[in-house]
């Protein structure tokens, strides 16, 4: 409960700081390897704004977030969107299989490092990670409304 609280109060500090017109932390940088065996670095997607969602086959929502946010991306990928999903799993089958059916690529965090450099605690949790490589917007919630809530932020940090 207080690690939830923790999150919340940095989506909420983040907002703050970026109405006051104080710049936001950068995003951690990280490479992983993804389901087609390349190693993906964060900061190559610099210039682009970036949603992260982290993912495991056993979190019941997280199926429908990062569909939603796939077709989210890819309709606004002219804009300079992109969508890297994280799988948290430690077996890599389940996060290959979600990767045929998804445009955006899945990176496997098996260990967990990328996971514990985000504090992501529970899923689904998404990042938003501006042109400039700043953490923008950190969004864990799983009541249904948020999905909307994603749609509205990628569009502002788009319109940046």
């Amino acid at each position: 409960m207080a690690r939830e609280a923790c999150r919340k109060g940095l989506g909420l500090l983040l907002l703050l700081a970026a109405m006051a017109g104080w710049a936001a932390p950068p995003a951690p940088d990280f490479a992983l390897r993804s389901a087609d065996r390349h190693n993906v670095r964060l900061s190559e997607f610099r210039g682009q704004v970036l949603v992260v969602a982290f993912w495991s086959s056993r979190c019941a929502d997280c199926d429908r977030h990062v569909e939603h946010l796939d077709a989210l991306t890819q309709r606004l990928s002219d804009r300079g969107a992109r969508l890297l999903v994280v799988s948290i799993d430690r077996e890599p089958n389940a996060a290959l299989e979600r990767a045929a059916r998804l445009q955006a690529p899945i990176l496997f965090d098996m260990e967990r490092e990328v996971a514990r450099l985000y504090d992501i605690g529970r899923l689904p949790v998404v990042h938003f990670i501006d042109y400039h490589g700043r953490l923008r917007d950190v969004e864990t919630t799983a009541n249904g409304r948020e999905l909307t809530r994603y749609e509205r932020t990628l569009l502002a940090l788009l319109d940046e």
